[in-house]
């Protein structure tokens, strides 16, 4: 694989290529990803196939989206057709219709596109049983945040919403080639049947999410100014048991939930 990096393939900077080499951190992500002989597993961004060589054993079928062409050609080559199959797509366009479910899906994100990607497999949540995913380290420690710190933010709250995610270690950039700036993690985040607390309006629980974290310095007395006139806010933050000058940055999914119902019963 570090051959095939030192030849002539150039990575390229607009699809965040960093490919992981280290042996060590393969193994340890693989076993993490408790994979079982019956199971199709779906890798986003298989890149040059490290993950896919030790998965392969391991699993039943793999089922890559990779966008890169030449590294897709690649991986048609060095891998058997009855094992692996290779859609040479960009994920969040890929068509999930065409597999089975629900399914692992295993990826070395790259960092600018995590949270499209995340976005999507919450999104479509009943495609997926979980996501085994590298990440940025920052970004991990956004996901599995909780209130008060100032890592926890919208993203924090509707992944906790959906899913079950834990940050399992940490991976220092010297296991990747080209070699980032940062430091890596690997998360797993595991799709909940329901969501983490029952709320009348999904959507509007999710308004109120992002409205809260838009501006995160301003209370949610003024953040949520779109919502409805301020003595109706300051009245329905009351009957959630919250002070009236309280951030979003302080509220668990919890609070959110029970804010968003309130303020739901509240609309005209």
């Amino acid at each position: 694989m570090e051959d095939f990096l030192r030849g002539t393939f150039v990575p390229k900077k607009r699809l965040g290529q960093n490919f992981l080499v280290d042996k060590r951190v393969v193994a340890r992500i693989v076993e993490a990803c408790e994979l079982s002989a019956d199971e199709t597993i779906l890798e986003i961004g298989p890149g040059t196939g490290a993950l896919t060589r030790e998965m392969m054993p391991l699993v039943r079928r793999i089922i890559a989206v990779e966008t890169d062409r030449q590294l897709a050609e690649k991986l048609r080559t060095d891998f058997p057709a009855d094992k692996l199959e290779v859609h040479c797509e960009d994920f969040l366009r890929f068509d999930l219709a065409q597999v089975p479910r629900p399914l692992k899906a295993v990826g070395n994100l790259p960092y600018y596109i995590s949270s499209p990607i995340i976005g999507r497999v919450l999104k479509e949540r009943e495609v997926f049983s979980a996501l085994f995913m590298t990440a940025q380290l920052e970004f991990g420690e956004r996901l599995v945040a909780l209130p008060g710190s100032k890592d926890y933010g919208a993203l924090s709250v509707l992944v906790q919403f959906y899913a079950d995610t834990k940050l399992l270690f940490r991976i220092g950039n010297q296991a990747f080639r080209p070699v980032p700036k940062v430091n890596s993690c690997f998360i797993r985040m595991t799709l909940r049947n329901q969501p983490a607390i029952s709320v009348k309006d999904v959507q509007f629980f999710e308004k109120v999410v992002r409205l809260g974290f838009l501006q995160r310095r301003k209370t949610l007395l003024n953040a949520l100014a779109s919502l409805g006139r301020k003595d109706m806010l300051a009245s329905v933050l009351s009957s959630s048991g919250l002070p009236t000058q309280v951030r979003a940055e302080n509220l668990s999914v919890q609070d959110f939930g029970r804010l968003a119902d309130l303020l739901l019963e509240a609309q005209p």
